[in-house]
């Protein structure tokens, strides 16, 4: 007989780990118990030496969504065995402790829903320990019902029975509900006032608010829908007047618009799905997937203008479920899901471009009343923000993040341990905040653009409760290098109240060192840093960048030739600019005034002697680049989100041959792509532009990537950057790299763009001794 202690970490907390461990130690007549504490699990159990050890191989592969991220055990004294195996209270002790994602409904809960037998028929709050809301309901750690908004109902006898009944699914599910006892739905106007509420008169209607719901979108309504992590503004996505609506009130003129559809046979005559696609789109986390636009489609061209893609994603709350199964023409049929739907809905999350998804049902209303005719809220307060995930499948299966937030997010990333905990503070835009400690970095899910005051103040007050809820002290402090962004001035102000050293790293520096976080590649690799603005180490604007980099070291090893940025900011808005810029390296000022005849700021340009170069900063960005060959194409003229143009390019390319001798590298390793660019100047048709630009800018620069990694010997190369979320980019590049014998580090798990700037900074501060 032997009596041990395990501790485990990882995301062992709101993903059924204790009943796991239960089940599997009364199933092998242990004694002992298991409870949830402030670092994990901690777990005794007693029993025969060789059942223990078979108990610690049952832990060990726990079936997902659980993760173990280490497991220790060690004996201790036996004790007076009692013949149970007990789930104990949660012990507060100790710091670290991990929350699960929020997770789609399992098939086990889909068929509680949809069976009229069952006491949770139709009801759109049915979860267990395998689904549902983790992350979006928790207040505080270690989880459990109190330190969730699900504290705030209590548990009918029912639910009581199945939450303490070990041989039941839901036993301790934190989140268990049911119609008499859980969260309730409530479609309300911008008053408040109750249209549809599923009680009336202390009566349940499950359903009620879902069919006036319905009834709404079908006849053109915009409905403001609170989800899991956030609001989502919701309309026909056939009705070309609802669309027009939410984009002439939001204002979003021709950013896509997320589609919800479901299931994958509805998309069957509207997008292109790959085995892989089907794959990312049917996971529990349920991301919002870019799919092709099918040629029979029949879907508004509003809902992206210009894009040749489609964001989609299925149903990922029973709520969703019950809004297309009242819509389907069978919704009483066990087989539903599995039929084609004509239904598609628009949900494009509830908020400004750029700011942070609201939450709040009071501040939705104010927000929200000139957009949304109604209000399908619930009495479950959302505790933290989670906007959806975005993502673009590669051709090898795996996906490029361009949003990691939903089914992710807060899920932290495991790397080699450090000397330091940092907290990092991001970039400007897309931004996160990175708390690392102990080889792990707690990455927040998506906030927004720091250009927007709510963003702001979210940042700020996850920079305060981010080290509180995890308990981590952060030994560094680390921002961009930019001297004026909000997260430079709030790292100011950190840094003096917790006494801990401020680190500032250059923006490339930091796209690169966050795919070495995410490989856990701790040598030195040769990065290529892609994307549309990045404060350079002389102060200039860098985006197209060659970089050696290691832990801590990082030396500028090439760039892009620079370009005038006409109108300064402006010029990252409006392409026609850029397109400018390149005119006057061509010596065709002359043309600027007739090509861009429709712009006011035209003509004043040309008077201010662009060749000159005041007042004007440079680039070396290749965003800016690509912005101008749009604005020489004519394919965009005027962005209304940022990487339109890029996007559009994207869309309208083909492949084709790359211009023979389009590029020209110097002896200071200057990458000029001037020769493309005569030639874009003078194409007239705008896909062949597109193409050309594409195949011949994969040439260009895989020829500048490997001719430099030989020069230097160096043999693994690093992809960051916004710029890499362009699958032309991505794979052309890619594979060219491989081909030459190079190991290519690519982003994963993080975005390639601004969104892991937090990851990359916390990598390299967590290593730096000092300032």
């Amino acid at each position: 007989m032997q009596r041990i202690r395990i501790t485990v970490q990882g995301i062992v907390q709101g993903v059924g780990f204790r009943p796991y461990v239960w089940r599997a130690a009364t199933q092998l007549q242990l004694s002992g118990w298991v409870c949830n504490t402030g670092a994990g699990v901690c777990i005794e159990a007693q029993g025969e030496a060789a059942r223990l050890q078979q108990f610690i191989q049952e832990i060990r592969h726990i079936p997902a969504p659980a993760q173990i991220r280490s497991l220790d055990e060690s004996e201790i004294p036996l004790v007076p065995a009692s013949e149970q195996f007990i789930i104990q209270d949660n012990q507060p002790t100790g710091k670290g402790a991990s929350i699960g994602a929020d997770l789609a409904p399992c098939a086990d809960c889909l068929r509680d829903i949809f069976d009229a037998k069952n006491r949770r028929y139709h009801y759109p709050f049915t979860h267990c320990t395998c689904c549902g809301p983790r992350y979006t309901v928790t207040r505080n750690l270690p989880y459990t019902r109190s330190s969730t908004s699900m504290g705030d109902f209590a548990l009918c006898p029912q639910c009581a029975a199945e939450y303490a009944n070990p041989a039941d699914r839901r036993f301790h599910a934190e989140a268990i509900a049911c119609p008499h006892c859980g969260p309730r739905l409530d479609l309300q106007l911008a008053n408040g006032a109750s249209i549809a509420c599923d009680v009336q008169h202390g009566e349940i209607l499950t359903g009620y608010a879902i069919a006036a719901t319905l009834a709404l979108l079908s006849h053109g309504a915009i409905v403001a829908i609170k989800g899991v992590g956030g609001f989502h503004l919701c309309c026909d996505a056939r009705n070309e007047a609802a669309i027009q609506r939410i984009r002439e009130n939001k204002p979003r003129a021709r950013k896509p618009l997320a589609l919800m559809t479901a299931n994958l046979a509805s998309l069957s005559n509207e997008v292109l799905v790959s085995a892989d696609e089907a794959r990312w789109l049917q996971s529990p986390e349920r991301p919002i997937v870019l799919l092709q636009r099918a040629a029979s489609s029949t879907l508004p061209e509003s809902l992206a203008p210009g894009l040749n893609t489609l964001g989609v994603m299925l149903p990922y709350t029973p709520m969703h479920y019950l809004l297309f199964n009242a819509a389907a023409e069978h919704p009483d049929a066990a087989n539903c899901f599995d039929q084609a739907q004509k239904l598609m809905l628009v949900m494009t999350s509830a908020n400004p471009s750029g700011a942070p998804v609201c939450i709040d049902d009071a501040q939705a209303r104010e927000q929200l009343a000139h957009l949304a005719d109604a209000f399908l809220i619930n009495n479950r307060p959302i505790v933290a923000r989670n906007d959806d995930s975005v993502l673009r499948v590669r051709s090898d299966g795996s996906a490029c993040f361009l949003r990691r937030a939903r089914g992710y997010a807060p899920l932290p990333l495991s790397f080699p341990p450090q000397p330091f905990s940092t907290l990092a503070l991001g970039a400007e835009l897309k931004s996160t905040l990175c708390l690392s400690t102990n080889g792990l970095a707690h990455l927040s899910t998506h906030i927004g653009d720091l250009d927007d005051t709510r963003s702001c103040r979210v940042l700020a007050e996850l920079a305060q409760s981010y080290p509180e809820k995890l308990g981590i002290a952060p030994q560094r402090i680390t921002c961009d290098l930019h001297p004026d962004l909000f997260s430079t001035l709030l790292a100011d102000q950190l840094d003096e109240a917790l006494q801990a050293p401020l680190i500032q790293v250059q923006h490339h520096h930091a796209h690169i060192a966050a795919v070495l976080a995410e490989h856990g590649f701790d040598g030195e690799v040769l990065g290529l840093a892609l994307d549309g603005y990045g404060y350079g180490n002389d102060g200039t604007s860098w985006g197209g960048e060659l970089l050696i980099v290691n832990r801590t070291h990082c030396e500028r090893a090439g760039h892009l030739a620079t370009l005038l940025l006409p109108g300064g900011d402006l010029a990252s808005r409006e392409p026609w600019r850029m397109a400018t810029a390149v005119l006057t390296r061509l010596g065709r000022q002359s043309e600027i005034t007739t090509r861009f005849a429709e712009q006011p700021a035209a003509k004043l340009l040309t008077q201010l002697q662009l060749d000159s170069g005041a007042p004007y900063t440079r680039t070396s960005s290749l965003g800016r680049w690509i912005d101008a060959a749009s604005g020489l194409l004519g394919v965009c003229l005027q962005q209304d989100y940022e990487a339109e143009a890029a996007q559009r390019l994207e869309s309208l390319a083909v492949p084709c041959a790359a211009m023979p001798e389009g590029w020209l590298i110097d002896e200071n390793n200057v990458l000029d792509f001037l020769p493309l660019f005569a030639r874009l100047a003078d194409e007239s048709n705008a896909v062949d532009g597109a193409s050309l630009l594409h195949a011949t800018l994969v040439a260009g620069l895989s020829e500048w990537l490997i001719r430099t990694a030989q020069q230097r010997q160096i043999n693994t190369v690093a992809f960051g950057g916004g710029c890499w979320a362009n699958r032309w980019l991505d794979e052309g590049i890619s594979q060219r790299a491989q081909a030459a014998g190079l190991t290519v580090l690519r982003p994963g798990v993080l975005p390639p763009g601004d969104g892991a700037i937090s990851v990359g900074q916390a990598w390299v501060a967590g290593y730096t001794n000092g300032i």
